[in-house]
């Protein structure tokens, strides 16, 4: 019987076609695995990037949280500074009221308000720390200051600088004080002499010109009388009546030989 031939080309050449094929797989499996590496890394990253958006974001809403309670909180305040204000301006007004009635009780009295800085005819120093004093406070300045025992001078040293002195001197010894410039029926010169605002009985006017120290009433439409520190009490500063009956006391003579009745008084303070 005839031998069956067989065909090594045959087989190599499967087997070569089957490495191509193999080699082929193999390249597009590291192909495949480095894509896959590739998209996982880019994955990685925006996980990354979503999770940084994710901090990103908490972070905004916790700003905006604060914000929103900032502006929450400044509104509060601003409602309380319309309330405030509110008050203020009311407060204002009735102060204002007020203020327009002093001055028009004070115009009624002959009596006109002025700062120190605006006398005319001599300096005043105050003192922003000074005080209103008391009765027996102003007593015990007026017992101890020797600014009476200056020689009067006419047009030197006068009542002005008289009046000036006790202010300076009371205003350095922290007591508030002012200069009064008063004005006289039918008269050219006027006077000048002191004031001070005590606790317990008010307005108090002070002549130290040429005389021991006194108190003086100064009034509008009232004749200009004073009496030594010690013939006075708090009680009979207003007392017109007091006043009209003293049977000694000192005065200013008028060109007519009467007293000097007081026509309007500017207080400096």
């Amino acid at each position: 019987m005839p031998k069956e031939r067989h065909s090594h080309g045959k087989y190599v050449l499967s087997i070569v076609f089957l490495c191509v094929i193999a080699i082929g797989l193999l390249a597009w499996v590291v192909m495949l695995q480095t894509e896959v590496q590739a998209i996982n890394t880019k994955l990685t990253a925006t996980e990354a990037d979503l999770t940084q958006a994710k901090m990103n974001l908490s972070d905004a809403q916790t700003k905006l949280t604060q914000t929103q309670a900032d502006l929450t909180t400044t509104q509060t305040k601003l409602t309380q500074t319309q309330a405030d204000l509110t008050t203020t301006q009311t407060a204002l007004s009735s102060t204002q009221q007020q203020l327009a009635v002093a001055q028009e009780t004070l115009g009624g009295l002959g009596i006109t308000l002025s700062a120190s800085k605006e006398c005319y005819d001599v300096t005043l120093v105050d003192n922003p720390g000074a005080t209103n004093p008391t009765w027996g406070q102003l007593m015990t300045f007026l017992f101890q200051d020797q600014t009476e025992t200056h020689t009067y001078i006419k047009d030197v040293y006068d009542c002005s600088q008289f009046s000036r002195d006790v202010h300076n001197n009371a205003e350095a010894a922290g007591i508030r004080a002012a200069e009064v410039s008063a004005r006289f029926k039918n008269e050219i010169v006027g006077h000048a002499l002191n004031a001070f605002l005590t606790t317990d009985y008010g307005l108090v006017y002070v002549d130290c010109t040429k005389r021991p120290d006194t108190i003086a009433r100064v009034e509008a439409g009232k004749k200009y009388r004073a009496v030594e520190l010690d013939r006075i009490a708090g009680t009979n500063i207003r007392n017109d009546s007091w006043w009209d009956t003293l049977s000694s006391y000192y005065y200013m003579p008028s060109s007519t030989d009467g007293e000097l009745v007081t026509s309007s008084i500017r207080i400096y303070w």
